[in-house]
């Protein structure tokens, strides 16, 4: 197992918590959907798309550190299957619609790919 310097620690710890902080995102989105509070919850999906801006970015750092992990560098690469799914949204204008999709299909994605680098990241900053 990789053993990280101060440095890699810290940025695997904020990596994890933002990760957190968006599934936190998507469940008050969906309920300001459920309240038809449009407005609010378009804000909250711009603030998960840009949250997954830096996921995305950080995952052209992160990885170096973990070289000899095959399985954790795999789990990085599947982010980009949520990003794809994000896609689907470019044709809709219907928020209802919009909210379904997210919360039926993009969530779902990026749940289980949450779950699974969840569990290869937690031996590291989880003693």
């Amino acid at each position: 197992m990789t053993t990280l310097n101060e440095e890699n620690f810290h940025l695997v710890v904020k990596y994890a918590g933002l990760l957190e902080t968006i599934e936190a995102a998507f469940v008050h989105m969906f309920l300001c959907f459920e309240e038809l509070r449009f407005e609010e919850a378009k804000e909250l999906w711009d603030d998960i798309l840009l949250a997954f801006s830096q996921i995305d970015s950080s995952n052209s750092i992160i990885p170096e550190q973990f070289a000899d992990q095959p399985s954790l560098l795999e789990r990085f690469d599947q982010f980009e299957d949520v990003l794809d799914a994000t896609e689907v949204l470019a044709f809709e204008d219907d928020p209802l619609h919009i909210g379904q999709i997210i919360q039926d299909k993009i969530f779902s994605i990026f749940l289980a790919w949450k779950k699974q680098i969840d569990q290869e990241l937690k031996p590291y900053y989880i003693v």
